[in-house]
């Protein structure tokens, strides 16, 4: 917005006129530092119209490769008729002084920006404000308008981010010196995160499977245990209420079968060890949020959790709810494919969606599914970075009485950017009690939980 431009009070809107100054008088000094300004800002970035056109010109010179010293810029105002318009050959000088070298160029550029994107975020609230006053339109248009809007205003507040070969291997030298500093998120799981290293930032991880095979499950868990590790968690649930999940997690913990704490079925001893559970996770940074699946509102949403709580990971259930528009079947999960994977980029965060896999698995000999099962659309396995397949065989055998139950769950790693494809993890199925665990042999077929309830009362 520029300094003629309609504000909402007699205050000043945010700017820095030094700051844009000096960033011209770097720009005109180095012409390196000039280009990588350029990634930072434009030209509706200034304040000042004048030196938004002065900003212009030098930007032309460097697109067409001239030199963009006093004297150029001077002649390319002056072919535009421009010169007399920002103050002419006196305020190109002034310019010059206010910089003794182009050293902090970058700080300005940034300071240009963030008064920008507060002009901005002050004129859409302004904007946004009246059309509400006017009640001459719905409300749930103008929302998601708004919405859209500020999805706009956060990319645009994105800076390139830009480091040399040496600051990268530097880095990696210091996590390797100081592995406790690594910015590091478990699946709550020893035996997937031996595999896989933990999440990344900016990672989109699917946990695919077909309904009732326990994702939902497994999900929630790596969510809890991310949680009661410290890690800012963010759990959005398009099916499933806070107090399924409230039972769910309370049955795991205490070792209650569901089905009774669901009937209300818990007395005396039990109802103690749920009880003191509970008081354990009152202080967990874990936020639960449910309600609305269309994708531009949870997009708000999320990052607004993002921003007020530290949001480390945001788990969602599940992928091929979210609303992202399209007609065809195939249109809606590519396009909320492409949704959760341009999310932890954005908002640089962790985003670990469960997905359902399509009827196909079902009709085969082989049960195990793969990449070619999630359902509807190919995108999937194009955009994520991660893609865990959850198998149980005890599933399809639940009316034969000659099979016998393994109680054994099978995490197939069908894909991973710096890992090996098509590894297959044992775990430990027990759903009666909504949790899974690894599978740590001791002797013969002996196994144990890693995560036993005693994990959670110390």
């Amino acid at each position: 917005m520029n300094h003629d431009e309609h504000e909402i009070d007699d205050r000043l809107p945010p700017q820095s006129i030094d700051a844009e100054m000096c960033l011209l008088g770097s720009m005109m000094l180095d012409r390196d530092v000039a280009l990588e300004c350029l990634t930072i800002l434009d030209t509706d970035s200034f304040y000042l119209t004048d030196h938004a056109i002065i900003f212009d010109a030098i930007k032309g010179l460097l697109l067409a490769q001239k030199p963009i010293d006093a004297i150029v810029l001077k002649d390319e105002l002056k072919r535009g008729d421009l010169l007399g318009r920002v103050g002419g050959t006196a305020y190109i000088s002034q310019i010059l002084a206010t910089v003794p070298s182009a050293a902090h160029a970058v700080e300005y550029a940034t300071r240009v920006k963030e008064k920008a994107l507060r002009r901005s975020l002050i004129n859409l609230a302004d904007k946004a404000t009246r059309r509400a006053y006017s009640g001459d339109e719905d409300a749930g248009q103008l929302i998601a308008e708004v919405q859209q809007s500020l999805t706009q205003l956060v990319s645009s507040a994105a800076s390139e981010q830009v480091m040399t070969l040496g600051d990268i291997v530097a880095q990696t030298v210091n996590d390797l010196r100081n592995p406790g500093a690594r910015d590091f998120v478990s699946y709550g799981f020893k035996s997937i995160d031996a595999q896989l290293m933990g999440i990344d930032s900016g990672e989109f991880v699917v946990v695919g499977a077909r309904p009732s095979m326990g994702k939902s499950t497994l999900l929630r868990q790596m969510a809890v245990l991310s949680a009661t590790d410290g890690v800012p968690t963010l759990y959005v649930s398009l099916e499933e209420n806070p107090l399924k999940v409230g039972r769910n997690v309370m049955a795991w913990m205490s070792m209650t079968e569901n089905q009774r704490i669901r009937r209300g079925d818990v007395r005396g001893h039990e109802l103690g060890i749920i009880e003191d559970a509970a008081a354990k996770m009152r202080d967990v940074p874990f936020w639960f949020v449910w309600g609305t699946n269309k994708a531009e509102a949870l997009r708000s949403l999320i990052m607004s959790y993002v921003t007020r709580f530290k949001i480390k990971t945001v788990f969602l259930d599940y992928l091929q709810l979210v609303d992202a528009g399209g007609k065809t079947d195939f249109e809606k999960a590519t396009n909320s494919s492409r949704f959760c994977a341009s999310l932890p980029k954005t908002i640089n965060t962790r985003l670990v969606a469960a997905a359902q896999l399509s009827r196909a698995v079902a009709g085969r000999e082989d049960h195990r599914p793969t990449m070619t099962d999630l359902r509807s659309t190919g995108q999937i396995e194009q955009d994520a970075d991660v893609i865990m397949l959850l198998h149980r065989e005890d599933y399809y055998h639940t009316e034969d009485a000659n099979y016998t139950n393994t109680d054994e769950a099978e995490v197939i790693i069908a894909k991973a950017r710096d890992s090996e494809r098509n590894v297959s993890i044992s775990l430990r199925s027990q759903l009666a009690y909504q949790c899974f665990s690894d599978l740590e042999p001791t002797s013969g077929a002996q196994m144990k939980l890693n995560h036993s309830p005693e994990d959670f009362m110390r």
